[in-house]
């Protein structure tokens, strides 16, 4: 993991701890600076589904559902990845794949488009600075 892959992992971590030491309404959200625009985001923590083959794969989905656990695109891509890179002897954490994964986010876009996503993966090479907060994306807009 880079420097600044890890220094934005410890920014996520304590963020959301102050967020519930303080109890203050959306103080969980950080806003990033990329070069293509502003992301603004809850970062979302996927623990991928651990299998041996397709069939565990989908076995794990099946059990997800049963017990009510959401599953998403996010979350079979990260077990995917985790599933082939461990076989191909490299990392097996989603950390070193270097993505934070956000919801609840919103993206100005750089042609001041702001976009409402549910879930949005944002790879961290593209992030150029970070500010702890829910950050108003309209007083952005040209």
């Amino acid at each position: 993991m880079s420097a600044k892959s890890m220094y934005i992992s410890f920014l996520n971590d304590a963020t959301t701890s102050m967020a519930k030491v303080n109890k203050v309404p959306d103080s969980d959200y950080l806003t990033y600076f990329t070069s293509n625009g502003i992301v603004v985001g809850r970062e979302e923590i996927i623990d991928p589904i651990e299998y041996d083959d397709i069939d565990g794969l989908q076995k794990g989905v099946v059990t997800l559902l049963e017990e009510k656990s959401p599953v998403s695109s996010v979350l079979i891509a990260s077990s995917l990845y985790k599933h082939h890179a461990s076989k191909d002897n490299q990392s097996d954490s989603n950390s070193d794949l270097q993505i934070i994964t956000l919801r609840d986010a919103q993206v100005l876009t750089a042609q001041n488009i702001v976009i409402n996503c549910e879930q949005f993966v944002l790879f961290t090479d593209q992030v150029v600075g970070v500010v702890s907060g829910k950050l108003d994306l309209n007083q952005f807009k040209a």
